[in-house]
């Protein structure tokens, strides 16, 4: 291939880059090709430093006089890449993108786009950077565990994110990537090896809250804590209160773990609401999330409230005092109404589905033609209660009373029934393990 002194040969394919001297003086870049046993110098200038050459799928870069440089085998054309002050360090190429070091700074040059775009805008300098299959791995002097030694980043060109792969005291340097993600560095400590890098995004824990059930018009305050794999403290929070509005949170972290809020919000409407809050991860934009169900209720709460249409699914409503209060054709399904005071409400042609109104007391109340499918009635109390043409599918009744209740026009399909009074004060246990036939409307 050649009879002068070749220095950093590069392969790929059939081509092969080089660099030596011209006419025993000037070192110019050569290529040469397997298949036709040809040599072309690709350099002819008068710079004495063409060198740092790289080829890849029929494009070779290289430096020289500090700008970098591309060359289109095909076509036998010279871009220059750079034209500018900085100091550009050696261009590597790959999949047509060519990545550079520019006044200690990562850019991107993209063949097809003739564009170039800086990758990074950091406080400290960036020493080595490469490419392979649309990631970018570099170094750099970034603030660390005992000291100021150089760390590993990974950038995704596709996302435009950055992750920092190291995060110690060693002095981490020159990594490279291979095509499947693969990246290997030297260290103070070594040659170190991380496989196949998948950032991880944040976990969120449970939201608490100030006040739920909340009257309106009162603000109360939500917070949630949150752990990120990747550490920094670049995380931000975004709350979605449900009610078509949304606000930023107040985010604190350390290490990776942090809290959002306390936050506050005031609703102007009854009901429930859906809260969530969404933590990202600023280094590779990847998010979770934690939601919880906040009840608005009236000032002065629900003890003879008018709910009349209103919906409370997913509420807590749990211990409540709601006698005497008007439910009437409300939405309140998957409600925990448990141990509540619901005695001499009217709930009638309301939505219960999948309630759990375990110990709750019912009595004398209005609920016909409700919908109860699904709920749980344990150990509850429906003495003297109105429930007539309501649904009553697959209902549990273990342990509730239903005496002196009034069943006309119910649907009873798959109900349990154990330890349960009817509505004639027999017990389920003594009547076949049904209450059917034992009261008025069964």
């Amino acid at each position: 291939m050649t009879n002068s002194n070749g220095t950093d040969a590069q392969i790929n394919g059939n081509d092969i880059v080089w660099s030596g001297p011209a006419n025993g003086t000037d070192s110019q870049v050569y290529l040469y090709n397997i298949a036709t046993g040809t040599t072309t110098q690709i350099s002819n200038n008068n710079l004495t430093n063409n060198d740092n050459q790289q080829v890849d799928n029929g494009q070779v870069v290289y430096s020289d006089g500090g700008q970098d440089y591309l060359y289109n085998i095909a076509t036998g054309t010279t871009t220059q890449i750079t034209n500018n002050n900085l100091d550009n360090n050696p261009a590597f190429i790959n999949d047509g993108q060519v990545v550079y070091i520019g006044g200690s700074q990562v850019y991107l040059y993209d063949i097809a786009a003739g564009a170039t775009t800086q990758i990074t805008n950091t406080s400290f300098p960036i020493n080595d950077a490469r490419i392979n299959n649309g990631k970018i791995v570099f170094d750099g002097g970034a603030p660390c565990k005992g000291g100021c030694n150089n760390e590993v980043y990974l950038y995704d060109i596709a996302t435009k994110t950055t992750t920092q792969i190291t995060n110690d005291s060693n002095d981490n340097e020159s990594p490279l990537i291979s095509s499947n993600g693969n990246i290997i560095w030297k260290s103070s400590v070594g040659l170190l090896l991380a496989t196949s890098i998948a950032p991880n995004p944040p976990s969120v824990g449970t939201i608490t809250v100030s006040q739920n059930p909340v009257q309106i018009n009162t603000a109360t305050t939500a917070g949630a804590s949150f752990t990120d794999p990747a550490g920094g403290s670049s995380d931000t929070a975004l709350w979605n209160w449900g009610d078509g509005s949304t606000s930023s949170g107040t985010v604190s972290e350390l290490n990776g773990s942090g809290s959002v809020g306390p936050d506050n919000h005031t609703y102007t409407s009854l009901g429930s609401y859906t809260v969530t809050v969404t933590v990202t991860n600023g280094n590779d934009n990847l998010n979770r999330t934690s939601q919880t169900v906040i009840a608005v209720i009236p000032t002065g709460g629900l003890r003879g409230a008018n709910l009349t249409g209103k919906n409370y699914s997913g509420a807590d409503l749990s211990g409540q005092n709601i006698s005497g209060s008007n439910l009437s054709n409300g939405i309140f399904n998957n409600v925990n109404i448990s141990n509540a005071n619901l005695s001499g409400s009217n709930g009638s042609q309301g939505s219960y589905t999948s309630s759990n109104f375990t110990s709750a007391n019912l009595s004398g109340g209005n609920f016909s033609r409700a919908n109860f499918t699904g709920a749980n009635f344990t150990n509850a109390i429906l003495t003297g209660a109105n429930v007539s043409n309501a649904n009553f599918t697959n209902v549990n009744f273990t342990g509730a009373n239903l005496k002196g209740s009034n069943f006309h026009g119910t649907t009873m399909t798959g109900v349990t029934y154990s330890n349960t009074i009817c509505p004639n004060n027999t017990n389920s246990n003594n009547d076949g393990g049904t209450c059917i036939g034992q009261g008025d409307g069964l």
